[in-house]
C-alpha cells in the first residue's frame, strides 16, 4: 500500500475528524474473514490497516455515517466479525459512485492490460457525456481492475426516493454505455456502499503477469470538486420509464 495515496483518498472523501469505517475483506476467504474499524484520525486509519497489507482488500464507506457508530466495539481499531455500517446508519448521501469494469467471464480475477484500458476508455466516455449534460467534474480513480467516477452531491437525505433515483440513474447509464466488453455496475446505489480504499492493492484471483494485482489510486481530482445538482441526475434517470402500478381485477363470477 502507498501512504501518500491512502491519505489522498482520506483527505478527498473523509476530512480529518469526520467518521469513517474501514473494512478489510480477505482476498481468498471473503465470507468468513471480514474486519471493520471506525476512525476519526487519518493516522489511526493508516496504523490500523498495516496488518492487512498482504492478503486483504481494503474498502471504506463513502457516505456520511451516524456518529453513534463511533461507539461500536471497533472504535479506533480493526475487529474481526464486528457489525458493520448498514443503510440505516447513513445520515446523508454525499457521493455517487459509477463503477466501470470489464467482463471477465463472471470470474473474480484481475483484468488484463487490454481489459483495463477498455475500462479506462469507457470511463472517459461516460465522464465526457455527463460533463456535456451539465454535471460537475468527478474524482476519477483506478479500482485496480477498472475505473471509478465519484460524483459529489449536496448531502441528499437517505430516503427511498433518492435510492430509487440513483438506481434508475445507473440503469440509464448502463443502457447507454454497457457493451459486451465493459459494464456500468447498476447495483452500487445503496447508501452504505463501500468503495475501494485507494492507495491499497486490489487482489482478485492469482497475481500473474497477464492478470496482475494493481495498486488502486486516485487518477484525477478536479481543481474544484463541486456537487452536481439533483436535477441533472433526474434528467438522466428519466430515460428509464416509471413502472406502472399493478391493477387488481376482480374475478368474474358466473
Amino acid at each position: 500500500m502507498d501512504k501518500i495515496e491512502v491519505f489522498k483518498t482520506l483527505n478527498t472523501f473523509c476530512p480529518e475528524g469526520s467518521l469513517i469505517e474501514v473494512r478489510a475483506i480477505h482476498a481468498t476467504n471473503p465470507k468468513n474473514n471480514i474486519w471493520s474499524g471506525y476512525f476519526k484520525s487519518h493516522e489511526d486509519v493508516w496504523n490500523a490497516i498495516q496488518p492487512f497489507d498482504k492478503e486483504y482488500n481494503l474498502y471504506f464507506v463513502l457516505n456520511v455515517i451516524n456518529d453513534v457508530c463511533y461507539s461500536m466495539i471497533q472504535k479506533d481499531k480493526m475487529v474481526r466479525g464486528a457489525e458493520t455500517t448498514k443503510d440505516h446508519d447513513i445520515i446523508s448521501r454525499r457521493y455517487v459512485l459509477i463503477d466501470l469494469d470489464c467482463e471477465r467471464g463472471g470470474k473474480k480475477v484481475s483484468s488484463t492490460e487490454e481489459e483495463y484500458q477498455m475500462a479506462r476508455k469507457k470511463a472517459h466516455q461516460v465522464r465526457n457525456y455527463l460533463r456535456d449534460e451539465g454535471f460537475s467534474f468527478p474524482v476519477v480513480a483506478c479500482s485496480g481492475s477498472g475505473f471509478h467516477l465519484i460524483y459529489k452531491i449536496d448531502d441528499w437525505a437517505n430516503t427511498d426516493e433518492n435510492k430509487n433515483l440513483l438506481e434508475k440513474f445507473l440503469q440509464a447509464l448502463s443502457l447507454m454505455f454497457s457493451d459486451e466488453y465493459v459494464k456500468v455496475d447498476t447495483v452500487v446505489w445503496n447508501s452504505s456502499r463501500i468503495d475501494k480504499l485507494y492507495g491499497t492493492v486490489a487482489r482478485k484471483g492469482a497475481n500473474t503477469p497477464e492478470r496482475p494485482h494493481r495498486l488502486s489510486k486516485i487518477v484525477l481530482i478536479p481543481d474544484e470538486y463541486l456537487p452536481t445538482d439533483k436535477a441533472y441526475f433526474q434528467k438522466i434517470a428519466s430515460i428509464i420509464p416509471e413502472e406502472e402500478p399493478r391493477k387488481n381485477y376482480e374475478t368474474i363470477r358466473t
